[in-house]
């Protein structure tokens, strides 16, 4: 996709200097109509690179990144995602239990080892 916006704003620059280098005199450039001739020109060729530039962004969004893969990397991967969630689950359940308020027995055991 990048290298598609790329190519357009390159063909743009492309079709700017070409426009420049056309052979254009002095007395060209002072005519209002070749001038507004060269900008509607212009602005046609510019909507069409808009145009393509859309289509081939719509035609990106609508392949989906699931469909070029095999079952077994879906597998593999939905697999993955399971034991991320059950590591998660036991890194909550272990942060709880250091939370957990330590019983008063604990906590008088703790302070007379402390002296």
């Amino acid at each position: 996709m990048k290298r598609s916006i790329f190519h357009s704003i390159l063909s743009v620059c492309i079709l700017l200097s070409s426009v420049n280098l056309s052979g254009q005199s002095g007395g060209n450039l002072r005519d209002p109509e070749y001038l507004v001739k060269q900008y509607n020109q212009l602005v046609e060729k510019h909507n069409a690179l808009i145009e393509k530039t859309r289509s081939l962004i719509e035609s990106n969004k609508q392949i989906s990144p699931t469909q070029n893969q095999n079952p077994e990397l879906n597998s593999r991967l939905s697999d993955a995602i399971n034991q991320i969630t059950e590591l998660e689950n036991e890194l909550l359940t272990l942060k709880n239990q250091n939370n957990t308020p330590k019983s008063v027995g604990n906590i008088y055991l703790e302070e007379t080892n402390s002296r």
